[in-house]
C-alpha cells in the first residue's frame, strides 16, 4: 500500500537555478528589482538554458502530483477497485461451491488486473492535472506577452558618448510631481527639483513614505512622472532608450528582495551583461567588502541566500555589501536610499531633506548642519544611537 509521503533532496545545480530563476520569473515580487536591474532577458534566457538542460518534467515532485484532484479521488476508490477480485470471487463460490478451485484461479487473474488498472488509472490522473499545469502556465505567459507597456520607449542612445560614463552621470528634477493614482488626488512627489553633477555624491534622507523609494523608481521609469521633467545629462528621460537607461543605473530599494538563488548568482545578477563572471563576482564582493566572509562559508559563493527549494533564511549578509558589490563598473550612477550609507568620495557632496513628498533643504552636508533646519535635526537623532 503506498502511503502518500514523498521526500526529495536536490543537489543538481542546474535544476535548483531553473526552479530559482522560474520563481523570479512568476512572482510579482521580484518584478520591480528584475525591472530596474535590467534583467528581463537573462532571467528568460536562463530559465529557457535550464529547461533543456534539466527537461519540463524534472519540477514536478511527488507532493505536487499527490495534490492534484484526481490522485486524492483515486485514493478512494484505490481500495474498491482492489476489492473487486474477492467480491468476484465470493459471489462465484456462493452461487457454484464445485467452482471453488476454478474461482482461486480467477481470484488471482482478476486480483492482478484490478491492481494493474488502478495503477494505470493514477498515472493517467496524474499526466491529466500535470498537462492541465503546463497549460495554465502557457496561458499565463501569453496573457503576459499581449499586455502592452504603459512605459513607451525612447529612441535616444544613452549615453550619446560612452566616454561620458567615466565622468559619470548628471541628474536633475525639473517641478517633477507624481501620483500612484490615476485620479492624481494624492501625489507621492510634489514641485520636486534639484540637481546632482557629473561624478557628485547625492544623499536624499527623509522619514519613510517622505519620497525617496519614489525618485528610484521615476529615474528607472518603472513609472513616468505625473508632471515636470527629469534630465539625464542634459536629456529628458523619457526620450531615451529604456533598456540603456536601466543599463547605466544600479539601485537598491529599501524594501529590497534576496533571489532565491546563490550568493555568486545574486552578485551577478546585478550586472547582467556580465552575471556569470566569477572573476567580475569575486572582485565586485571583495570591493563591497563581503569576499572575505563569503570565502569562510562551507560552500563559499554556492551558498543559498534563499534556497529555492525550501526557504532558509541566511541572515548573517548586510544587504549593503551585496549592494556594493552588485556593480563593478563604477562609472555608473549608483543611488542607495538609506541614510547609514554616508560614506566615501572626494567630491563635493550634497544632501536632499525629504519630507511628505517635498523636498525641503537641499546643499552640502556641512551647510545643512549649519543652518539647523530640519535635516540638522533629523541628523542629530540618527547620530545619538551611536553617542
Amino acid at each position: 500500500m503506498l502511503s502518500g509521503v514523498c521526500a526529495n533532496k536536490v543537489h543538481n545545480k542546474d535544476y535548483l537555478s531553473k526552479t530559482g530563476v522560474g520563481r523570479m520569473n512568476f512572482n510579482k515580487l521580484f518584478r520591480k528589482d528584475i525591472v530596474a536591474g535590467n534583467m528581463g532577458g537573462l532571467i528568460w534566457r536562463l530559465y529557457q538554458r535550464y529547461t533543456v538542460t534539466v527537461g519540463d518534467t524534472a519540477g514536478h515532485r511527488g507532493e505536487v502530483k499527490n495534490s492534484s484532484w484526481y490522485t486524492k479521488l483515486s485514493r478512494h476508490i484505490r481500495d474498491p477497485i482492489n476489492a473487486l477480485a474477492q467480491v468476484y470471487t465470493c459471489f462465484r463460490v456462493i452461487n457454484s461451491p464445485s467452482l471453488v478451485p476454478l474461482s482461486l484461479a480467477s481470484f488471482q487473474l482478476v486480483n492482478s488486473t484490478a491492481v494493474s488498472l488502478s495503477a494505470a488509472l493514477r498515472q493517467l490522473g496524474n499526466g491529466i492535472d500535470q498537462a492541465a499545469r503546463e497549460l495554465e502556465q502557457l496561458r499565463q505567459f501569453y496573457e503576459f506577452l499581449e499586455k502592452p507597456n504603459k512605459i513607451k520607449d525612447g529612441s535616444t542612445p544613452f549615453p550619446e558618448n560612452q566616454a561620458d560614463l567615466r565622468q559619470g552621470i548628471s541628474v536633475e528634477f525639473k517641478n517633477v510631481s507624481f501620483s500612484y493614482t490615476q485620479d492624481g488626488k494624492k501625489f507621492a512627489l510634489r514641485n520636486v527639483s534639484f540637481k546632482i553633477e557629473q561624478g557628485q555624491l547625492c544623499v536624499i534622507v527623509g522619514e519613510n513614505g517622505s519620497g525617496k523609494s519614489t525618485i528610484l523608481t521615476l529615474i528607472t521609469r518603472i513609472y513616468d512622472i505625473t508632471e515636470g521633467q527629469i534630465l539625464l545629462n542634459g536629456v529628458d528621460l523619457r526620450t531615451l532608450k529604456l533598456d540603456d537607461v536601466r543599463k547605466t543605473i544600479a539601485v537598491l530599494f529599501q524594501e529590497y528582495t534576496i533571489y532565491p538563488l546563490t550568493l555568486a548568482e545574486n552578485i551577478g545578477y546585478g550586472d547582467p551583461e556580465n552575471a556569470e563572471d566569477m572573476d567580475m563576482i569575486q572582485r565586485a564582493a571583495d570591493l563591497g567588502g563581503a569576499g572575505e566572509f563569503i570565502e569562510s562559508l562551507p560552500h563559499k559563493f554556492s551558498t543559498y541566500i534563499v534556497r529555492p527549494e525550501r526557504d532558509t533564511e541566511f541572515g548573517a549578509a548586510s544587504h549593503g555589501s551585496v549592494f556594493e558589490g552588485k556593480k563593478v563598473d563604477f562609472s555608473k550612477l549608483k543611488l542607495n536610499e538609506d541614510v547609514s550609507d554616508f560614506s566615501g568620495g572626494q567630491k563635493q557632496r550634497i544632501a536632499l531633506y525629504m519630507c511628505k513628498g517635498e523636498l525641503l533643504e537641499a546643499g552640502t552636508h556641512v551647510d545643512l548642519l549649519k543652518s539647523g533646519g530640519e535635516y540638522a535635526n533629523f541628523w542629530n537623532l540618527q547620530a545619538e544611537d551611536f553617542l
